[in-house]
Parts: structure tokens; C-alpha cells; sequence
């Protein structure tokens, strides 16, 4: 997975295998930096209340599009990886969480363009 930045248009480079996991037909995902609320390193808690559709859960591996109560989120996160989770205020997906051993630094990056 990799995170680029241009013109004001953050993209989710995804590889085939997360892809693949993710259940994600698309080799990328793109927002808006204007429809990001937030920018954390943090593993949101799940709830019982969340649909997978469609996507993968095994034993704190979560990744593709999932239904809560907050709205549609995509996930590709890993029990040990630190996790960069953006909030947005409109789009496709109301949450993306990114499981990375580059989670830090993507956080800090997307932190210094939205300030």
C-alpha cells in the first residue's frame, strides 16, 4: 500500500493482494484533502453492529468495506500495525483505516496539508 499526495487529492494505492483481501476492484482510492475531517493514528473500536460487504475478517485482520452505524468505512488493518484513520465529512467512504508500519508518517504529512 502506498499514499501519495497531488493537487489537493490525497490516493490510496492499493497492491494486488490487498486488493484481493480488501475485495476491491479498484487499484486505488482516491479523497478529497478538502473532505477530511481528521487525520489520527488510532485503531477505531468495531461493534457487533457492522456489516461486511464485502470484505475479510480473521482474527484482528479487517479489510474491505464495512456498514456501521457511523456509515460506509474501508479497512485494510492488522493486530501489531499502527493504523491511520481519516474521518471525512463527505465522499464515498466515511472512514478509512489504514493499517502500515508508515501510518506515522503518513498521518504527520496529511496533517501538515490540511493545516
Amino acid at each position: 500500500m502506498n499514499l501519495e499526495t497531488k493537487n489537493g487529492i490525497v490516493s490510496i494505492h492499493l497492491e494486488p493482494k490487498e486488493r484481493l483481501w480488501s475485495v476491491h476492484e479498484s487499484q486505488q482510492i482516491d479523497v478529497s484533502l478538502d473532505s477530511i475531517q481528521s487525520v489520527q493514528i488510532d485503531r477505531p473500536k468495531t461493534t457487533w453492529k457492522e456489516i461486511k460487504a464485502p470484505g475479510t475478517y480473521i482474527f484482528g485482520f479487517k479489510a474491505g468495506t464495512y456498514y456501521t452505524e457511523r456509515g460506509r468505512e474501508f479497512w485494510y488493518a492488522q493486530k501489531g500495525h499502527s493504523c491511520l484513520c481519516l474521518d471525512m465529512e463527505e465522499g464515498y467512504y466515511k472512514r478509512i483505516v489504514l493499517g502500515s508500519p508508515q501510518a506515522e508518517d503518513w498521518c504527520i504529512l496529511l496533517q501538515s496539508l490540511l493545516s
